[in-house]
């Protein structure tokens, strides 16, 4: 789990600041980027917990199968679409 966790925060970040380059964002965007990556990386840290004190023994019974996969499909799919889906924010921030 910590490797999924490690993993999809180092793509969160990358894409952040390759969407801040591509759009020639300035300092509010970088802030924002620098927001968005704690928050991010406290559900990260969040997640983690529940797996390590709640679930220790669960991932090999079906029901543990299916709560590992859904959790790691919702913080791929996170990890992936948030920095996309809060570009428009940092382009507004930085026209204004």
């Amino acid at each position: 789990m910590s490797n999924h966790l490690a993993a999809a925060l180092l793509v969160f970040t990358l894409l952040q600041m390759v969407i801040i380059n591509a759009t020639g964002g300035g300092l509010p965007c970088h802030m924002g980027a620098l927001v968005m990556t704690g928050l991010f990386a406290m559900g990260v840290r969040q997640v983690e917990h529940v797996w390590l004190t709640n679930r220790p023994r669960s991932v090999t019974s079906l029901r543990g199968r299916f709560y590992f996969r859904r959790d790691m499909g919702l913080l791929w799919t996170t990890g992936v679409a948030l920095p996309f889906l809060w570009a428009p924010v940092g382009w507004t921030l930085t026209a204004g």
